[in-house]
């Protein structure tokens, strides 16, 4: 059966100045962005075809011998799209084939779009990043946090990996109070740790200060909305017929996945509390459930269709930095 899992290749948007190839394709077959040249603008040459002849047969594979249920990938650059596969299965049941419109939750991809939109929001106001956040979160000022700075922030070098209050992941007030009352776990900017749950809260605390607006709002109406991308912070209940289930990954077998998994599940270990704190919807299959989609995790929670929200880069585009001066509020900058 897995051998005959069909694997899709499909371009879905066209790019000016560049012819996009459509194709439907078997399991032997690849995509190839017709006849567009090989994308110069970033420095890196990615070839089409190459591109295609490379890694198609390792898409495959995931299928045919390393059993993956259903899996998308789309590869773009300088805003044309190179190379887009997909296919499988929504769910174990294979019932619902994966479709080139299929929402997959993207869970820490999420913080990309979130700095992103933070970094927009502090370009649009000409606030350096190296200004401290209590200048314009004053209550984040407490508990030595007094000189942390946006770019310490940003970087996962602030200290506040985790929390020593209790706060329940989707009480946002909870979860705010608590970073406010916290103690860096080290002196901000000596050192960087991964801040897997708090950093959503983090940025979107300080985006709501700066532009009055939360991160998932400034994502729909700067970007999202204007370029229409197929991404969102927080999934409209309408979209959720469009979603892939999700599934517990396998635990890595590398030694270093060894020791992580094990520090992981030690109560008391800094592992431990940096991915349960804020505590609540840690098992996988909570993200599944329509309300916990619905809400505006920037840290775990962002949903999209992967050959739909490609064309996103960090270069502004006009439609965006106009809609932008809706947000923008006059801050003095250093």
């Amino acid at each position: 059966m897995r051998s005959a899992i069909p694997i899709l290749g499909r371009f879905t948007r066209r790019c000016s100045g560049a012819r996009v190839a459509r194709y439907q394709l078997d399991s032997h077959s690849c995509g190839i962005a017709g006849d567009t040249p090989a994308a110069t603008e970033s420095g890196v040459r990615l070839n089409a075809d190459g591109l295609c002849e490379r890694i198609t047969p390792f898409f495959q594979e995931n299928f045919q011998r390393l059993g993956e249920l259903g899996a998308a990938l789309s590869i773009w650059q300088n805003g044309e799209p190179l190379l887009d596969l997909h296919g499988g299965f929504r769910n174990t049941k294979r019932e619902q084939p994966w479709t080139e419109d299929t929402i997959v939750l993207v869970w820490s991809a999420t913080k990309g779009i979130g700095s992103a939109c933070l970094l927009h929001a502090l370009q649009e106001n000409k606030i350096k990043i190296d200004r401290r956040v209590s200048e314009f979160w004053p209550q984040f000022g407490r508990s030595g946090k007094m000189d942390v700075t946006i770019a310490q922030l940003v970087s996962h070098s602030a200290g506040l990996c985790a929390l020593d209050e209790n706060a329940e992941v989707t009480d946002y007030p909870a979860v705010i109070q608590a970073l406010e009352k916290q103690t860096p776990l080290w002196r901000p900017g000596s050192a960087h740790g991964y801040h897997a749950r708090t950093f959503g809260f983090l940025i979107d605390e300080l985006m709501r200060r700066i532009c009055g607006t939360s991160i998932s709002k400034y994502w729909r109406t700067i970007f999202a909305e204007p370029l229409s991308l197929d991404f969102w912070i927080g999934l409209p209940e309408e979209l959720n017929s469009r979603c892939a289930t999700i599934y517990p990954a396998r635990a890595g077998t590398a030694p270093e996945s060894v020791k992580f998994y094990r520090d992981l599940v030690t109560p008391g270990t800094l592992q431990r509390r940096t991915f349960t704190s804020p505590y609540g919807l840690n098992a996988v299959s909570a993200m599944n459930k329509p309300e916990n989609r619905a809400r505006e995790f920037v840290s775990f929670g962002e949903s999209a269709a992967p050959p739909r929200w490609q064309s996103f880069t960090p270069c502004w585009p006009t439609e965006a930095k106009s809609t932008a001066e809706n947000f923008s509020r006059t801050i003095p900058s250093t």
